[in-house]
């Protein structure tokens, strides 16, 4: 399954929303947000070359990783606006 990309700024945004809607133990315990929200996140680096002038940066990205369908389903639908500011 395809993982959500996100810009570091709007997994912020969404972590502060996710601790409202849920107690704190989704949040901080990793088994707990999968079984939950069906998901993990995963802090990942991209590496983007610039072909004018030949630098390169690296860029930061958090990956969720979701293990069933539908909560992946459920969790765009409710979260989709979080998900499109980037």
């Amino acid at each position: 399954m395809k993982a959500i990309v996100l810009k570091p700024i709007q997994w912020e945004e969404l972590k502060q929303q996710l601790a409202q809607d849920y107690p704190p133990a989704v949040m901080l315990l990793r088994y707990k947000r999968r079984e939950v929200l069906g998901f993990t996140e995963r802090y990942h680096q991209q590496w983007v070359n610039h072909t004018q002038n030949e630098f390169g940066y690296y860029r930061k990205e958090v990956h969720l990783d979701f293990f069933d369908d539908a909560k992946r389903t459920f969790f765009t639908l409710k979260y989709g606006d979080y998900l499109e500011k980037g």
